[in-house]
């Protein structure tokens, strides 16, 4: 400092009145003027063998001679201009020495390993001045980095104001599993799993299990196959899979009527390809009805094939994706049963005739004994059968209207785009967040319409 200038940053303290006898940076402009000062006295060797950044000097050499010299020279200007060095801060003679956070020597320049495992090491940002200090730190070494902006462009979009919360990645190897999100949540487990994702903001990732080495091996054994509907003939659902092994199959491909209902129940073994489902499809549905003009599938691999997708836009039908749905039971039980939807069974409206029905066996009407034995035990067998399942159906509607309420509930919050949180009573046991697929609107009072107008009279 001037002796003239000491006076004019004289502070005060609890201890009296203190003075600088060294310029302190925390001034206006005393950064910008001490670099203004180390530039005016090393301008004839800037960038010739010194470079200087405020108080950090640069001398670099050829060769020790050299150098030798080239110190003696900064040095000099030093002294000369009254500023001085402090020894422990100071290396010489060293062929790569740390400069502003960079290793420098003859190879060229490169980053702190100390600096790049801290970036690794810093913990996740839970707040925006948190991911402030991160993007402090690696971008000092942006030029390192090919793309840097465009990587950290995410995170970027999170320091804008109210927008910070920070995702996660879901790595899956299930293609239909990337449309998470989309898909119908019909079952309790599907219930509890997805509401424990709500909170949080993520993505799905999903990996070609030709690069997912890592791969679970149950998850690799148990891929699903999902077909769904097809317009005016053919909806279809999902696949039944990992069964025991039947004549060589352990896959069954589902495919509905849109129109009447009717199933179509079809075996595949593993590997199947999407050739190989279209033979089967060629067979079984195209030969009974025709082509299409919409099909609805799952997200399968198979369905978002460019095989299946070209050979279907070919014939002129309108591929879409939906989620998936599982249909069960066996073909002629399924369809020989009764639809409120339709009013008939599925079999009577494709065919237009009620099913066939097995008739009841009368004892002792064929004098055939090994007939008479086989039909008496099957009609034993479907008595038996009859009769549990109408106690196991008893017992299960029993237990269900227990647990059944016919209430209306506020919505409280909308969560997503798929979730809504409801205003359930305090001593209610189940989580509040319901997925959109459960829920119905309250329309009020239902109002029963009367099939006839009432009597009028002549006036």
């Amino acid at each position: 400092m001037k002796k003239e200038d000491i006076e004019k940053i004289v502070f005060r303290t609890h201890k009296g009145h203190y003075e600088f006898l060294v310029m302190p940076f925390g001034l206006t402009n005393a950064p910008s003027t001490f670099q203004s000062l180390m530039n005016r006295i090393f301008k004839p060797y800037l960038r010739k063998f010194v470079v200087v950044f405020f108080d950090d000097i640069l001398v670099f050499s050829k060769d020790l001679s050299s150098h030798l010299s080239h110190l003696r020279v900064v040095l000099t200007m030093l002294l000369d201009n009254k500023l001085y060095a402090k020894r422990s801060k100071c290396v010489f003679g060293f062929v790569e020495v740390e400069y502003l956070g960079h290793l420098i020597s003859g190879q060229g320049v490169r980053t702190d390993p100390r600096k790049t495992e801290a970036m690794i090491q810093w913990p996740v940002p839970t707040f925006v001045k948190a991911l402030r200090g991160f993007f402090g730190l690696t971008g000092y070494y942006r030029k390192f980095v090919k793309d840097y902006g465009l990587i950290a462009a995410p995170l970027t979009a999170l320091l804008m104001k109210d927008s910070f919360q920070w995702p996660f990645v879901i790595k899956i190897d299930q293609q239909s599993l990337k449309f998470l999100l989309e898909q119908r949540i019909g079952t309790p487990a599907q219930q509890i799993w997805f509401t424990k994702l709500l909170g949080y903001s993520f993505i799905v990732e999903y990996k070609k299990d030709k690069e997912n080495k890592a791969a679970d091996a149950l998850s690799r054994k148990e891929e699903s196959f999902d077909m769904q509907p097809m317009d005016g003939l053919v909806q279809s659902s999902e696949d039944v899979d990992s069964l025991p092994k039947s004549h060589g199959f352990e896959v069954i491909m589902v495919v509905v009527d849109r129109l009447t209902k009717y199933v179509h129940f079809m075996p595949l073994s593993h590997p199947y390809t999407a050739a190989k489902v279209d033979a089967v499809f060629i067979k079984e549905i195209f030969r009974l009805h025709g082509m299409s003009r919409s099909i609805v599938s799952d997200r399968d691999v198979v369905f978002t094939s460019k095989f299946w997708q070209e050979l279907f836009k070919l014939q002129g039908s309108n591929l879409t994706m939906s989620s998936t749905y599982h249909p069960q039971t066996d073909e002629f039980w399924f369809n020989t049963n009764y639809h409120t939807s339709t009013k008939c069974t599925p079999y009577e409206a494709l065919y237009g005739c009620p099913p066939p029905k097995q008739l009841v066996y009368i004892p002792s009407t064929t004098k055939v004994e090994a007939m008479d034995h086989l039909l008496r035990t099957r009609f034993e067998v479907l008595s038996l059968l009859k009769q549990n399942l109408s106690a196991a159906q008893s017992r299960m509607k029993l237990q269900a209207d227990q647990h059944r309420l016919n209430k209306s509930f506020k919505v409280l919050q909308r969560l997503g785009s798929i979730a809504y949180r409801l205003a359930l009573p305090s001593d209610c046991l189940r989580h509040p967040v319901f997925h959109v697929s459960c829920l119905k609107k309250h329309l009020g009072a239902q109002v029963i319409p009367i099939p006839t107008l009432p009597p009028v009279d002549s006036d």
